[in-house]
Order: C-alpha cells, then structure tokens, then sequence
C-alpha cells in the first residue's frame, strides 16, 4: 500500500514523561506547553500539525495519567471524556498511538497499571495494533555509556518491560527532546515516521468504531473505580436490614410484622436493583449481588412461613373444637416449625458452604482485604440468623 501524504498520531502515555516535548519534536517546533513537574501541564486535547518532509503531520497532545493506584471514578471519567474528544476531533482515524516512556525510570508495577488502564480505554489489542513507544530521556542514554546501541539495550531487557516490546512488535524509537541538534532531531522523527508507515501498510486505522468496541473495557474501569465506595455502603445497608430481621425474627412475628417484613424485603430489592444499576453488567459487584439476593431470599421464604403460620394461629383462635383438639394442631404445629427451621438451616449452611469455596477461588485472584471482609459480611448475617432459628426450635414458646 503506497504511503499516506498525511499522517495522524495521538500521544498517550503517564505525567511527567515527556509527552508534549516529544510533540514538539515530532513538528519541528514548539507548539504544545511542556513542563517537569509530576502535574501534567496539558489539561485537555489539544491539537497542532506541520509540514514534515513533504507529509503533513498531525499529533494530538492527551492529558498525562497520573498514579492509577489512586486514581478514583471522576479522573477516570475525566480521561475517558478527553479521550473520546481526541477521537472525535479525528474522524478518520489514527495511524498510530505514541506511548511516551521515560528512560532511567524502572518499568514498575505502576507502569504496567498505566498500560492496563489505556487498555481500558483503547481495548485490549490497542498496544499490539497501533502503538508505537517513544523513550524520551536520550540524552541519559548517551550518559550512560553502556556501550550498546539502543536496539541492543532494548534486546538486553527482561520482565514486564521486555513484554511489552513483545506486545508492541518491537516497534521502538528513542528521542532525545533536549538535543539542540536540528539533523538529530530529525534522523529521530524520520525513524519514527517509518515505523508508522509499517502500521499503516496494513491499511488500518484507529477509529471510532474501534473505539466503541473498547466501551465495555472502559466501563469495567469506572466501575472498578467507584467500587470500594459502593461495597461500603451495601455493607452498611445489609448490616442494617439484617438487625432489623434479627429484631422481628427474636420475638414472634405477629400479623402486623409481616408488613414490616415485607417493607425489609423491598428495602433489600431496591438495593439489589441499585447494584445491577451500578455494576452495569460488568461483573465488578457480582459477589454483593449475590449476597442481596440470597439476603432477599431468606426474607421471602419468613414471609410465606409466617404468613402460613400466622393463618393457622387466627383458624385454631375461632374454632369451638375441644381443648384436646386444640392441643394436638398446636403439637403439629411445634413439629412442623422445627421440621421447617431444620431444613432451613441445612439449606442456609449449604449456602454458606457453596459461597465460602466460591470465594476462597476468587480471593487467589483478587485484593485479599476487600474479599476478607466481603466474606465476613456474606457469612455474618446467616450465622446471626442461624443463631435465631435455632433458638427458637430449642423453645418454640419463647
């Protein structure tokens, strides 16, 4: 495929890198705000171009990404609106992503989170299609004297960052933004420039549509963000209900308590819903839904047990049958309630036996403390309701 006349590429990459003078370089001038500081000077898009050995380029300067370890759902947003505004204001797409590094800083795990959280963004085959790293800090590398070339450096790395190269097929250059030489700078662009054309030789492009195939990375991403605050809350709330339960459950639930019931169970739906609502079909809260939903279970199956229970009671009240009669369906009855706390309790410790392996899977792959006290709140409410059923089966007349 013959080369394009015009080439369109997006810098990405975290704060502090050396995005924007990385752009300048690319157009031979100063035509974005570059600066030092952990605070990254370009705060939205922002968009220049020039005439570069006969081809016009255009580079689109992104906000630099700041500690993804502590980075919360407004940022994340934040991002993503600028992101799509990068993609919005190109519509035809981009030949090439410019991942800007840093050489002389470790390839750390904060590094590899920037990497997943652009995936997130771009979708996951993003790094391996389109983009193209660009180490700045050269002038460190010819300080260094290694006595390598830097193809061979790159060659000689091992871990995470040699997995990367992997992922981008090698597709490397190093700038050194602070060389006041013009040819050097420009040997360095055209470098870069033909690993580009490799790119599109392929005739692809980033577009919108890859874009809107990335949505669901994205949303997963929000909804990780926001997913310690919501967990919180449902603790709380379910900690909530669940005292209440315990409250009607410890006394005898008369008539005018299944009302309450029935409140405790809506109560449990609306936070239900509001889970599906916010997890968005990512999966991200699936274990608190779980949770709700068998929480609301447990609800359901007291209402209809008290609702027979209570209707049997009000039958026996009115009927003119002997006391000896009377005796005996208050037996039946008494059997009938331990026979149903009985088999409800089996029922509840195999639920609580099935969640605990569940969890004790997911725990190998996930955050340990987040999962210790989800399982703590997920046993906590059957054990507490355990102790009631059992109680109450020890004396039915309490």
């Amino acid at each position: 495929m013959a080369q394009s006349n015009e080439i369109d590429l997006l810098l990405i990459g975290k704060t502090g890198n050396g995005k924007s003078s990385t752009g300048n370089t690319i157009l031979g001038r100063k035509a974005f705000k570059a600066g030092g500081s952990a605070m990254s000077v370009t705060q939205c898009i922002a968009c220049d171009f020039s005439l570069v050995s006969g081809r016009v380029i255009t580079v689109v300067d992104s906000p630099g990404i700041g500690d993804t370890r502590y980075i919360c759902e407004k940022e994340v947003e934040l991002v993503n609106n600028a992101m799509e505004k990068a993609i919005a204001i190109n519509p035809e797409g981009y030949h090439a992503f410019i991942l800007v590094l840093k050489y002389g800083q470790r390839f750390t795990g904060e590094e590899q989170n920037t990497i997943k959280f652009l995936e997130s963004i771009f979708g996951d085959s993003f790094v391996k299609e389109f983009c193209v790293i660009v180490m700045t800090g050269g002038d460190m590398f010819d300080k260094d004297e290694t006595g390598l070339t830097f193809q061979k450096w790159c060659k000689s790395q091992t871990g995470a960052f040699q997995y990367l190269l992997g992922q981008c097929r090698n597709r490397i250059v190093l700038f050194n933004n602070k060389n006041e030489d013009k040819g050097i700078k420009e040997r360095q662009v055209e470098t870069l420039i033909s690993i580009v054309d490799q790119i599109w030789s392929k005739g692809k492009r980033y577009t919108d549509e890859n874009f809107e195939k990335a949505r669901v990375f994205r949303t997963r991403y929000m909804v990780q963000a926001s997913a310690s605050i919501v967990r919180d809350d449902v603790m709380r709330e379910t900690g909530l209900i669940i005292q209440q339960l315990e409250h009607l459950l410890f006394y005898n639930v008369k008539d005018h308590d299944v009302e309450d019931l029935k409140a405790l169970l809506a109560r449990t739906e609306a936070l239900r819903d509001g889970l599906y609502l916010k997890d968005k079909a990512t999966g991200v809260l699936l274990d608190h839904i779980k949770m709700v939903k068998s929480i609301k279970e447990t609800i359901w199956s007291i209402i209809k047990y008290t609702t027979v229970v209570n209707a049997k009671d009000k039958e026996l009240g009115s009927d003119e049958h002997s006391d000896t009669k009377r005796n005996r369906e208050m037996e039946k009855m008494e059997r009938d309630l331990k026979k149903c706390i009985h088999e409800k309790q089996l029922k509840q410790s195999r639920k609580v036996e099935k969640v605990t392996k569940w969890y004790r899977e997911v725990k190998q792959r996930n955050d340990k403390t987040i999962l210790s006290n989800v399982v703590k709140g997920i046993l906590w409410p059957f054990k507490q309701l355990a102790r009631v059923f059992l109680k109450k089966a020890a004396d039915p007349t309490e």
